[in-house]
């Protein structure tokens, strides 16, 4: 039998178990929501209380190419905030305490504060391929940035001797649409707006989600320099480098409907899961073949419009979140004003819609903690956290919130205006959060 042909009948196979799955957890998600009824929040609470912040906003420490973040990271050895400032063109970087407090270098301190498209008049260091970037990811001594307006992926290293992330002048420090700026020539990085990282094998492989487009990379787990996918596999001939809504730019012709502002892998690396905008928008779910390309294996959106699994409170997709076990998705749907929770088999990666979901007035994105014991929204006022039940369906219970104008357990907080991305500490002390408004990053902790 054709290799093609065998391709076709495994997706035809996944397809038939997707829909079982998904009939099987509807029928099961009553007796989930009872059972978490009866039981009450998994554990107490955590209230939030503020650090410090670094920004414009009154109450923050003074602060510098920080218009407009949209996406924040913690560095692998917990020493650095690294924040994606659209519009300043910039990488920020600033320094985290042992109380998890952030500072930010203030003047030209070997340039450690921030690397940008201009050098910010010899502030910063002198980066390009940084047009509008909106999200950072890090592994080891590698820090990624995915630029909109460059329509790039831009690759910075840590130096051993002064803990500088710095980039390569060269095509070594970008990979681009048209091999402009100085950077490498790629393909499907069409505003590149999203970054995933395959967890498994030392995070060997990078992704890259943009305009109906998903980007591949194969990443070097010792200098972290990234080569994108070939068209043509060996190992899969159909499965280009990158997949996109209309097989053009040398991308895999698959299901990619709108803007993939977010996305998440199962801890195996062998699912990936994206959030793609638009109204009324889809959760995608991909599986990723062990030489790194995408196929595409079913999605969910509202009604299911565009062929997908029917589903719920889905318009308009922000952000999406995965609990380190495996067993929950998390989707924040702006239009809908929910964070709608999934379940997830672990064999074949379906997932199935559960009731629970949270709703949360403009809504913009959503992150599990890495001890899976609770999770985090924003809003355009601020930060919600939740008490995660691992025993009981993944449930959410609300614990406390902080916004800019108060209306919480907590006090009202500086710099949430406009809240984007969050990051929580390994720990699950500490959460780090944008504040696109206030231009501004804030540090958080749990009492």
């Amino acid at each position: 039998m054709p290799r093609r042909e065998r391709g076709l009948r495994s997706v035809k196979r996944f397809s038939q178990g997707f829909k079982r799955a998904t009939l099987l957890t509807a029928l099961v998600a009553a007796l989930l929501l009872v059972v978490t009824a009866l039981a009450g929040a998994a554990s107490a609470p955590q209230l939030l209380t503020e650090t410090n912040c670094v920004g414009s906003a009154a109450g923050c420490s003074a602060g510098f190419v920080l218009d407009n973040p949209q996406g924040v990271a913690l560095t692998s050895d917990g020493s650095r905030v690294l924040v994606a400032s659209e519009g300043s063109d910039a990488l920020a970087v600033f320094l985290r305490g042992r109380n998890g407090q952030l500072t930010q270098s203030q003047g030209d301190e070997h340039k450690k504060a921030c690397v940008s498209q201009t050098g910010d008049a010899g502030t910063c260091q002198d980066g390009h391929g940084l047009l509008g970037p909106t999200d950072v990811l890090t592994v080891s001594n590698n820090v990624y940035v995915a630029s909109n307006g460059s329509n790039a992926i831009d690759m910075l290293l840590k130096d051993k001797d002064s803990k500088q992330f710095a980039q390569d002048p060269g095509a070594k420090g970008c990979i681009n649409e048209d091999g402009s700026d100085g950077c490498a020539d790629g393909h499907g990085l069409t505003g590149a707006l999203s970054l995933a990282i395959n967890p498994s094998g030392g995070g060997n492989f990078v992704y890259v989600g943009g305009d109906h487009t998903i980007a591949a990379f194969k990443r070097s787990t010792s200098s972290g320099e990234l080569t994108q996918l070939p068209a043509g596999n060996p190992n899969f001939p159909s499965t280009a480098g990158c997949v996109n809504d209309d097989g053009t730019d040398g991308c895999e012709d698959q299901f990619v409907p709108g803007d993939v502002v977010g996305m998440a892998f199962s801890s195996d690396g062998k699912y990936l899961y994206a959030a793609v905008s638009g109204s009324p928008g889809a959760v995608l779910v991909f599986n990723r073949l062990p030489q790194g390309p995408l196929v595409y294996q079913g999605c969910f959106s509202d009604g299911g419009t565009g062929g997908c699994t029917p589903g719920t409170d889905l318009d308009n997709p922000t952000g999406i979140g995965l609990d380190r076990s495996g067993k929950n998705v998390y989707v924040a749907s702006r239009g809908s004003g929910a964070v709608t929770i999934f379940s997830r088999d672990q064999r074949t990666g379906a997932i199935a819609q559960l009731g629970g979901t949270q709703f949360v007035a403009n809504l913009n994105r959503v992150a599990v903690a890495s001890n899976n014991k609770g999770a985090y929204a924003t809003t355009d006022t601020g930060i919600i956290s939740y008490v995660r039940d691992k025993k009981h369906g993944g449930a959410l219970t609300q614990a406390d919130c902080m916004t800019n104008t108060g209306g919480c357990t907590a006090p009202a907080g500086n710099g949430l205006a406009g809240a984007q991305a969050v990051f929580p500490s390994s720990s699950g002390k500490d959460v780090y959060v944008v504040g696109a408004t206030d231009d501004s990053v804030v540090a958080l902790k749990h009492t």
